[in-house]
């Protein structure tokens, strides 16, 4: 990942969680919560841990925290770090 796309995404995060009204270090939340499409920046999941990653794919820099899986265990929820 570059250093742009990770700019980016936390970027468009923290603008669209103020267009909703909420915090996104203390409110979990999901892409379409946000008004946002996930598949812009690959997968929310991809700037997670690598043992948070659903896709096995992640950044090396971590931004986000897996906080709620659906039921087929994939990531759901994530607070911003």
């Amino acid at each position: 990942m570059t250093e742009g796309v990770l700019n980016g995404i936390k970027e468009d995060i923290l603008n669209a969680s103020k267009k909703v009204g909420i915090n996104p270090y203390t409110d979990p939340f999901k892409a379409s919560t946000l008004g946002l499409n996930a598949n812009k920046y690959g997968s929310f999941s991809d700037y997670c841990s690598e043992t948070e990653s659903a896709s096995g794919k992640y950044s090396k820099t971590i931004i986000l925290k897996v906080v709620e899986r659906n039921k087929s265990k994939k990531p759901f929820k994530y607070l911003l770090l």
